[in-house]
């Protein structure tokens, strides 16, 4: 192994398991490690000290403050250890509940990295395992001697105080598995925690644009939609990042569209397709309109969500199963109804073919090319 990398990560109530999962999955590309401790068992450290022992590292316990002081205290731990060494080159950033993935042929030597290993920063695809088919790009690899730090009480976000270059790392990914001692909590317990968090920052900055957006994010992901629209509808109001913007946007159509706000959903819709044309709001168009019998309409945004490429610019959250299949399904099932027999079958056997298809997903779309192939041997039969 050619590469001079760091594990860096925070650990609290993690469950063993978890955790060597983690460890196992970052053997291969790490040859050291700096891990800040605020409360986890003597089993987990136990396991640690099994796994990591045959590399250089160290283990620092810390009072838990939030996690912004804890990672900011594993930087600097890190940053300790290159001071002593010179033997660090970047940080791996993993939570416990995180698995690096690596493709055949990824390479873990920085000089066959984009730009020969010379960025500052690179970004890697996050698979969320706990919020469905959806995935965003993170940090993940960044070099240890620039001055990094983590601001948020909770969703913290990762910034650096001087200018810096970044890349995709192809062929890494890494899998969020959401089974940490903080994910044993239900969505409503862990999120309206973080909402709170969330609220007295916004209350002591309501310019904090990333607290705004992520106090939104934990109300509607903890069953509180409508009281998420407020905060949706401010983000979208204090400019910036035009990401979380647009995200807000798509969040406010979505939570109108289930709550049978339908012109308030269209309007949405067509106003977040047309500042960025992605598959996600046409998907969500054509959702509604089969649902209210609409189904010529439903095809029309089922076909053009179809023909929509996945943003690959995109950082924030991308519905990458609306693009694998669900646009595909929506697109299969107005077909029927529409009357367009053999472009329905098409498109719901391409649904069937599609790889790691949830399993109900299958069951219906097997349901669906059972009713289309009867109904087309009645229409031969006339």
């Amino acid at each position: 192994m050619n590469s001079r990398i760091c594990l860096n990560m925070i650990l609290r109530e993690s469950d063993p398991a978890v955790v060597e999962r983690c460890i196992r999955s970052a053997l291969p590309v790490i040859n050291s490690w700096a891990i800040v401790d605020t409360g986890c068992t003597p089993e987990v450290y136990d396991k640690l000290i099994e796994l990591l022992q045959h590399l250089p590292g160290r283990i620092q316990q810390r009072e838990w403050v939030d996690f912004s002081t804890a990672r900011n205290q594993a930087l600097s731990l890190a940053r300790e250890m290159d001071a002593e060494s010179r033997a660090v080159d970047f940080l791996l950033l993993l939570d416990a509940d995180e698995e690096l993935v690596l493709e055949p042929g990824a390479s873990t030597a920085p000089r066959l990295w984009p730009g020969a290993g010379t960025h500052d920063c690179y970004w890697v695809k996050l698979h969320h395992r706990g919020l469905g088919g959806v995935s965003h790009m993170h940090r993940k690899v960044i070099r240890a001697s620039k001055p990094w730090f983590w601001t948020g009480v909770v969703h913290e976000a990762l910034d650096c105080a001087e200018p810096y270059t970044e890349a995709t790392l192809p062929g890494w990914s890494v899998v969020g598995r959401f089974d940490s001692a903080r994910n044993q909590q239900t969505d409503a317990e862990k999120y309206s925690h973080d909402a709170e968090l969330l609220l007295r920052a916004v209350a002591q900055d309501p310019t904090d644009s990333r607290s705004v957006y992520y106090l939104a994010k934990s109300l509607e992901w903890a069953g509180r939609p409508e009281e998420a629209l407020k905060w949706y509808h401010l983000r979208r109001e204090l400019g910036g990042y035009w990401e979380e913007r647009w995200d807000s946007l798509y969040r406010i159509a979505t939570i109108h569209a289930n709550a049978g706000r339908r012109q308030e959903a269209i309007s949405a819709c067509l106003d977040a397709y047309q500042e960025w044309p992605r598959a996600e709001p046409l998907h969500t168009l054509a959702r509604m309109f089969r649902m209210s019998d609409q189904y010529k309409v439903a095809l029309l945004f089922a076909a053009a969500a179809v023909a929509c490429p996945r943003p690959e610019n995109a950082n924030l959250w991308v519905e990458d199963d609306v693009y694998q299949w669900k646009a595909k399904d929506e697109f299969a099932v107005a077909s029927y109804w529409a009357g367009d027999l053999e472009q329905g079958l098409r498109a719901c056997l391409e649904v069937l073919a599609t790889p790691d298809l949830p399993l109900d997903a299958h069951e219906r779309a097997d349901q669906n090319r059972l009713a289309f192939m009867r109904k087309i041997e009645r229409a031969q039969a006339t």
